[in-house]
């Protein structure tokens, strides 16, 4: 401006529909005030008798709505933030106020005409209901023409002088030291304290899934004139439709006195009192909006006291509000100067947001000074040891202590504080069962793959490793032994001394050791070693960090605790038969025998006949182990080990394995002792109790036949819950059998991978790292920032925190990685081939769309968090209902799948508790019975008050877009091995995607590398203007050998130029052979707005079963192959009964071959025929919308309910 004097600068936003302005002195004029003096001059042009109505944003400033509201004809409609809602409020509008005008605009100035408008000496101006920033700049210069003022002088005479500004507070991950996710969630806590719960006054309406959304009719309440806006409820075109009008009524009018929802309202009061305080700059709270966040109109009491009307210039406005699908806040601040609105901004961003955000984080996770904040009255970081040393004192383990022992604990503790606060290694003291605790399983030390564990170690090493780790009750276990050898015994051990003089009475204890078995060798179960100079501590401690060793989803999940037992286990003899209340899974490292499950229907008397009369493998079920391949052992199953080399992992702590475990048959092992057998004249398992005494002394509480009475009873109860819960059921192994499944990347397995090598209830991932020699593998995002155990196999590895720490493991070493850490690593071979075992908890955010698992797996509801189970769907035409079942370990909320929606539970397994979201109890159920939820029934909490997993399952109508979905992903996991074997090209609308390289999510380069990291990396997208029709898709190229799959809208078919050469060549010629997939027109964007769903993966995905299909399968119509499977697809996405023929028109011009004879005649001469067919016959019904704002939202959605590719 100072440069070339102009009459006002403009400029727009990269793609031109948001407009900038700025008058002659290069004073900038923000977008809602250029959309005031738009709308001044679009009113002009009416007749005085018409009405115009115009629908802004809730953030757009109050001084431009005054100025609308004081011109006569206009009326205002205040919206939710975004040009959809805009759009709504003028459609809404529209249909009550047929003959009216309509225009609306958003904060940033891009204007939306939605209506046909005059302008002042000129012509019509034709509706355009999207974002425009020409007709806002062009209005500004026409009406200081007309009035004959400079651009200055014009909004100095036509726009109020009220100000705004706006900021936004986005260092949540860096001011918490928190990831995205955990920034998110704590946002939603923060927006819990904003808002009102209000339970009166709800409006029932639809999301964009068909979801029920209750939304509020109260928007606003004004505690100075105790009056309220509520949104008005309207009727049309045969629906209830909730608009953004409203109506001014008094709160008497809408609530009791002693309403819920009036203390919320002042509970909000209080809370936005408690950090907008005078200190800060802020008066009295006058009003508080919650139509789109929380908008807080602040007015000194004192100088408005005694006027009739409060204006605009006796408030101030900051209106806080948190971003949809970013760990953003936005302060938008409004007041009677710019320094004025620029100091509430300030305040805004700088000051309140943090201090809310750093108490909402600290109430989430229950540690003050846990985490730094950047501003506000955080504890000093120096407290931190010494609130860790006081809940240290505090603890029965402390208290337990000697006053001498307790200063080398403190010590200790706090080494601790700064080991954890830094993310060095946290080590454990190995741990190991061994006979002398009375087991007469296992294998001798020199022998047992346990200690073979510890690379290059002697047996003395061995020995002096475990003598080392023994725990204080061992070691007097071990004394004991000792001290009743016998003289003769005692020479014996003398003789092997290998030393001049006498051996010590400590290495005498060692060749015990030795010549005994070593049963298991439990990971991550001993005591913290601190390092020399400092005493060990017990694991209990480290839930005083619950955010630095396990996050804060996996504490609202699970507590801060670990939850898995996890050992390696060696047997030389069979074991005793046991029954667990949990499930738990085994993976053998050599092959083995294991007796899982009974082999026919029995009854609990039955079985215990069975084992009195040493019966017992008539009836149990023989599994040969292999490696490579792990088993499911499910909660109340009785089973038994026979020679084996395994891992087992339980999602219990030992003490919960302990308390629910039964040993009931304890024979097994005399299998293998034909002598002894000889001895006693036995010639099979029968034997009397006082056989099986003399044999087993030490072991009468293992076995029916020598239980105490009070320990038979409790036997017997728990062979009945086995009988009730199924258990006694011939088992189907097929189903308990898993395969490992691949999760990193196809293209670099063999140089290394990760496998899940299996999971049970959810509540665990049990996988492996294989990583050929000097390579290296970065850590999965299922085992990023949380807590786990790694324990080196084979190999030597070095491990590489993303904070920089670096650690040497061999082969045995165990790793407990934890929250501080880091939020990956690096593994990388020094000596390969390395094998690491991984254990970890999952959270929810383990089952999406990038995180491919075990096919066949339920994903079901677990801890405290739901998910749906894989679909058991048949959804194809006539077909309107389906079900879910819930899986339920301790207490489930109301799954996102249905909530709101009508359906009805049926308890299949054990018995749950209803709830009310607040806890109160509803109604008790039992095996077979049934509750009925009607729609738009609140949130629910199911707990499982029975023994052992709960099962529900979950009737409810599904939307023809789920059936879709769903249909969709389970054929192409179906046929995963025919399409990773395809080269493919998918040729797709650039309207489907958003721009962006292949970081942005929901670009076309995105989603490339989404289907070449988990499908298959021969697949390309190319992405072609659907706006400009098939001769843009045919300028592109297709790679020699590739199945090239074109999805083109029906526009684009119906209005190709048949006679264009290129078009022809592309689809018929020699350039290649394309398969075309009809989808819906998607260039009209105002036709979108209402369509939930966002199909870019199902067209992919349909597309990739189109790829793999072939005219030999097609031509074997009753065979089970893709065709099969594509015909009943598309008879899904189609809403029709698709003939099997049909499929060939999908194919290209040329692999039709006898197909085409079908086509009228007509038809046959003219090659275009055949897109014309299928348009006809084989467009897809299911609506396809570009990716926008909401679109992550719902990807994230969707995860929670359905299998990926």
């Amino acid at each position: 401006a100072d440069e070339y004097d102009p009459s006002s600068v403009f400029f727009t936003d990269g793609d031109s529909d948001r407009p900038g302005l700025a008058d002659e002195n290069g004073n900038f004029l923000t977008g809602d005030k250029l959309g005031l003096l738009t709308a001044k001059l679009l009113r002009s042009g009416m007749d005085d008798s018409e009405r115009l109505i115009v629908a802004v944003p809730v953030s757009t400033n109050d001084g431009v709505v005054a100025a609308l509201r004081a011109t006569p004809g206009i009326d205002v409609i205040l919206t939710k933030i975004g040009s959809p809602y805009v759009v709504k409020a003028m459609d809404d509008a529209r249909a009550v106020y047929p003959d009216a005008k309509f225009l609306g605009w958003e904060a940033n100035g891009g204007f939306l005409l939605g209506s046909d408008f005059r302008i002042p000496g000129g012509g019509i101006l034709t509706k355009l209901a999207t974002r425009d920033a020409v007709l806002p700049l062009l209005a500004e210069k026409l009406l200081a023409r007309t009035k004959g003022l400079k651009l200055s002088e014009l909004i100095d005479q036509e726009i109020p002088h009220r100000y705004n500004a706006a900021g936004v507070y986005a260092t949540f991950e860096v001011d918490f030291g928190i990831r995205r996710d955990e920034a998110l969630s704590l946002m939603q806590e923060m927006k819990k304290q904003l808002l009102p719960d209000l339970r009166d006054n709800k409006f029932v309406s639809y999301d964009k899934e068909g979801k029920t959304v209750l939304e509020d009719k109260v928007v606003s309440v004004n505690f100075a004139t105790g009056q309220a806006e509520v949104r008005i409820e309207r009727e049309i075109k045969g629906k209830k439709v909730l608009t953004f009008e409203v109506e001014k009524k008094a709160i008497s009018e809408l609530y009791r006195p002693d309403s819920p929802d009036i203390k919320e309202w002042h509970r909000v009061k209080s809370a936005v009192e408690g950090i907008f305080t005078p200190e800060r700059g802020f008066p009295a709270v006058l009003s508080i909006n919650i139509l789109d966040g929380t908008s807080i109109t602040f007015a000194d009491i004192e100088k408005i006291a005694g006027k009739r009307e409060i204006g605009i210039e006796d408030t101030k406005v900051s209106h806080i509000r948190p971003s949809g699908n970013e760990p953003v806040f936005r302060n938008y601040a409004m007041a009677e100067t710019q320094e004025a609105a620029d100091g509430i901004r300030d305040t805004g961003v700088g000051e309140i947001i943090p201090v809310l955000a750093r108490e909402v984080w600290l109430g989430m996770t229950k540690s003050a000074g846990t985490r730094a904040v950047r501003t506000g009255e955080e504890p000093a970081k120096s407290d931190r040891p010494a609130i860790i040393k006081e809940k240290f004192e505090k603890s029965d383990f402390f208290k337990s202590l000697s006053e001498s022992e307790k200063p080398e604990y403190i010590r200790s503790i706090t080494e601790l504080d700064r080991v954890i606060q830094e993310g060095e290694r946290i080590t454990t003291r190995l741990f190991f069962k061994l006979g002398i605790e009375g087991y007469t399983w296992g294998k001798r030390l020199p022998d047992s793959p346990i200690l073979e564990l510890m690379d290059k170690m002697t047996v003395q090493e061995k020995v002096d490793t475990i003598y080392d780790n023994l725990t204080g009750e061992q070691l007097e276990k071990l004394d004991t032994i000792f001290n009743k050898l016998t003289e003769e015994e005692l020479e014996k051990l003398k003789k092997s001394y290998p030393g001049p003089g006498e051996p010590s009475t400590v290495w005498l204890k060692k060749r015990i050791i030795e010549e005994d078995v070593v049963a298991e060798r439990w990971f991550g179960a001993g005591m913290i070693d601190m390092g020399a100079g400092l005493v060990s501590l017990p694991q209990e401690v480290l839930e005083y960090w619950p955010e630095e060793i396990y996050g804060a989803k996996h504490v609202a999940q699970y507590g801060a605790r670990n939850l898995i037992t996890s050992k390696h286990l060696t047997s030389k003899l069979p074991l005793s038969v046991q029954i667990h209340t949990f499930a738990e899974m085994i993976t053998p490292r050599v092959k083995g025998t294991a007796y899982i499950g009974v082999n026919q229907d029995i009854t609990a008397e039955e079985f215990e006949k069975a084992c009195r009369q040493g019966r017992i493998l008539d009836v149990l079920n023989e599994v040969e182990l292999e490696p490579g391949r792990s088993y499911i052992v499910p909660a109340y199953t009785p089973h038994a080990y026979g020679e084996v080399d395994v891992d087992e992992i339980k999602a219990v702590t030992a003490e919960e394995d302990a308390k629910g475990t039964i040993s009931f048959f304890d024979r097994l092992k005399f299998l293998g002792m034909k002598d002894r057998w000889q001895e006693w004249g036995i010639s099979s398992l029968e034997m009397t109790r006082e056989q099986l005494a003399a044999l087993n002394p030490e072991r009468l509480k293992k076995d029916i036949l020598t239980m105490k009475p009070e320990q038979l009873e409790s036997t017997r109860k728990w062979l009945k819950t086995a009988e009730e819960q199924g258990a006694l059921r011939k088992i189907d192994m097929s189903r308990l059998e898993v395969a490992p499944v691949l999760v990193s990347a196809p293209e670099t397995r063999d140089q290394a991978r990760f496998d899940i090598v299996g999971s049970v209830e959810g509540r665990f991932l049990s996988g492996e790292y294989t990583i050929q020699d000097k390579q290296s593998i970065v850590s999965p995002g299922l085992l990023g920032g949380r807590q786990h155990m790694l324990v080196v196999y084979e190999g030597k590895v070095r491990l590489t925190t993303s904070k920089g720490k670096v650690f040497d493991l061999e082969r045995g070493a165990e790793m407990f990685m934890y929250r501080n850490m880091g939020e990956s690593y690096t593994v990388e071979a020094l000596e390969g081939p390395a094998v690491v075992s991984a254990k970890v908890m999952p959270l929810a955010e383990v089952y999406d769309l990038s995180e491919p698992l075990r096919v066949g797996e339920e994903i079901a509801g677990t801890g405290r968090h739901t998910f749906a189970e894989k679909m058991s769907f048949v959804g194809y035409p006539g077909v309107t209902d389906t079900f879910d079942r819930l899986s339920i370990i301790d207490q489930m909320t109301t799954p996102p799948v249905i909530a709101g929606r009508e359906h009805v539970l049926t308890v299949l397994e054990g018995s749950i508790m209803f709830r009310e979201s607040d806890g109160t109890p509803v109604m008790a159920l039992n095996k077979g019975d049934k509750f009925p939820i009607k729609e738009g029934y609140p949130e629910y909490i199911i707990d499982n008050v029975g023994i052992g997993e709960a099962v529900v399952r979950v009737d409810y109508a599904k939307t023809q877009e789920e059936k879709a979905v769903y249909a969709t992903y389970d054929m192409v996991r179906k046929h995963i091995a025919e399409i990773e074997a395809a080269q493919v090209d998918l040729i797709l609308p650039e309207e489907m995607f958003v721009p962006g390289g292949k970081n942005a999510p929901g670009s076309a380069l995105w989603e490339q590398e989404q289907l070449r990291k988990y499908v298959n990396n021969k697949i390309r997208i190319t992405t072609y203007s659907a706006h400009m029709g098939l001769k843009e898709a045919a300028k592109r190229s297709i790679n020699e050998g590739a199945v090239a799959v074109l999805a083109a809208t029906k526009s684009n078919i119906e209005t190709a130029d048949r006679s264009d050469p290129e078009v022809r060549d592309f689809l018929f010629g020699k350039k290649g052979k394309v398969r075309v997939l009809a989808i819906p027109d998607i260039d009209k964007e105002e036709e979108l707005e209402d369509r939930g769903w966002y199909f870019n993966r199902e067209v992919e995905g349909t597309a990739l079963l189109l790829a793999a299909v072939t005219p030999d399968q097609i031509a074997r119509e009753g065979e089970e192959n893709a065709a099969d499977d594509l015909q009943k697809l598309m008879s899904q996405l189609t809403h029709r009964d698709i003939p099997r023929q049909f499929l060939y028109y999908m194919l290209s011009y040329d692999e039709m071959g006898d197909a085409l004879s079908r086509l009228p005649a007509s038809l046959q001469k003219d090659a275009f025929g055949w897109l014309s067919f299928l348009v006809k016959n084989l467009l897809l019904t299911m609506p396809i919308k570009p990716y926008t704002d909401e679109a992550l939202q719902q990807l994230e959605n969707r995860r929670k309910v359905m299998w990926s590719v």
